[in-house]
């Protein structure tokens, strides 16, 4: 048994046939980008601006019936279009929660790429938001995993093929809800550690992870880090949990293998690095100041504080003197990231006037990852003289404990130069 994991839009729909299995398998679908972008294009004319969206949904049914799933799926894409339509416009009348409504539209556009791979292969639909169970708590989904894997192993359990609407839920008030980011790849571990899988492979358009055959579980965490990462590093733990091996193919190049994700280990010459990643569009905030000097709860504050304001942290950074923290924000967070810790000064509790705060606009993370470099002397030595040779200034570095992993904050200027000197140390 295998379950596989596809994002459909038009160029991926001419070769969803590969996909076909002669054992059982379990496929998950859900909808990529320029899908998904005409459909929050309704809902922002429909529901936001409340004008005539009548030309988001045409564009829309052209989208679907140009993937030639046939005249019952284009019946079946119109028929969906005008539930929405409908769906939306009460929805506006009687004030319903704009989120849910969102959810509501987007869980069709999933459904609709499931029911367009289902036909296509002949497999049998099961709509996502029946198999996974969800409730909110502190304005976070948690998944009930003990309802939602009993209702895997009723409706996916016994089928030759099985297709699902990916990356949806259902919480306990019966609205659609959204798992969060990379829920359908969530999706299609549990689903794959539920059934046993002897392998979950995930379709995408690029040869797999940086074109790499084989690598660790940890290795394929950190390297798929970035905001192009072809899997959310967090959704692949009910995989590694059950000791699944995760496979990471190009749907586009079938004549590459893909990348094999493991826990066995994976023999590479000492010293020399797996991969490199470049996340880019972050800003780095540096909060310092006596007033951090021995505050037993500074740190568990300024994470909280951000927390709470919906800002995802993706590299921290503190100074052995306790004189400084150092975090790097995405720029759509920045604003968010700035208020929250002006609130912290303002309270008058943590923070004091006399500590300052400064946000370096546009730099990229360069993140160099390998388990053979784990416990080799001078590795950090070579990376940084590297750089140096180059002109690139570090601006924050960051180091994991697991010796396997070095983050370095640079200039977003800088970076495409820093990852041609660096592939060339880590050869």
């Amino acid at each position: 048994m295998k379950v596989k994991s596809i994002g459909i839009d038009k160029v991926v729909a001419g070769h969803i046939l590969s996909l076909k299995e002669d054992g059982q398998s379990v496929i998950v679908v859900r909808a990529r980008k320029e899908l998904r972008t005409l459909f929050k294009e309704a809902i922002r004319k429909q529901i936001y601006e409340k004008t005539d969206a009548e030309n988001q949904y045409d564009a829309i049914f052209e989208y679907f019936k140009s993937m030639d799933g046939g005249e019952a799926f284009d019946n079946e894409v119109f028929k969906t279009l005008e539930g929405i339509k409908s769906y939306l416009h009460q929805g506006v009348i009687f004030c319903i929660d704009g989120k849910k409504l969102e959810d509501y539209v987007m869980t069709n556009c999933s459904r609709l790429c499931a029911l367009f791979v289902s036909g296509k292969l002949g497999g049998e639909f099961v709509d996502g938001t029946d198999l996974m169970v969800c409730e909110s708590e502190k304005g976070k989904i948690v998944i009930d995993w003990e309802r939602s894997s009993e209702r895997i192993r009723t409706k996916c359990g016994e089928r030759p093929l099985t297709v699902v609407s990916g990356g949806y839920a259902r919480s306990g008030d019966g609205y659609t809800t959204k798992i969060g980011r990379g829920g359908a790849d969530l999706m299609t571990t549990a689903i794959g550690s539920v059934l046993g899988a002897e392998v979950v492979e995930f379709y995408t358009t690029v040869d797999g992870i940086l074109g790499i055959p084989e690598m660790t579980y940890e290795e394929a965490a950190h390297l798929s880090s970035s905001e192009n990462g072809p899997i959310f590093p967090p959704a692949m733990w009910p995989a590694i949990k059950a000791d699944i091996p995760i496979v990471i193919r190009n749907i586009l190049n079938p004549s590459f293998g893909g990348t094999l994700v493991s826990s066995k280990p994976v023999s590479r010459p000492e010293g020399t690095f797996t991969g490199i990643v470049c996340s880019r569009d972050l800003g780095l905030i540096t909060v310092y100041g006596s007033g951090l000097l021995g505050s037993v709860g500074i740190s568990s504050t300024l994470f909280t504080a951000l927390s709470e304001a919906g800002v995802n942290i993706r590299f921290i950074s503190q100074s052995s003197a306790e004189y400084s923290i150092s975090i790097a924000v995405r720029k759509e967070d920045e604003p968010r990231a700035i208020n929250a810790i002006k609130g912290m000064v303002t309270s008058g509790q943590y923070l004091t006037f006399n500590d300052i705060f400064y946000l370096a606009k546009d730099v990229a993370i360069i993140s160099v990852c390998g388990s053979a470099m784990k416990n080799v002397p001078g590795v950090s030595g070579k990376i940084y003289s590297a750089l140096g040779d180059a002109g690139i200034s570090i601006i924050a570095a960051s180091q994991g404990g697991e010796e396997f992993s070095i983050s370095l904050v640079v200039d977003s200027a800088d970076a495409d130069k820093a990852l041609e000197v660096l592939g060339k140390v880590g050869c």
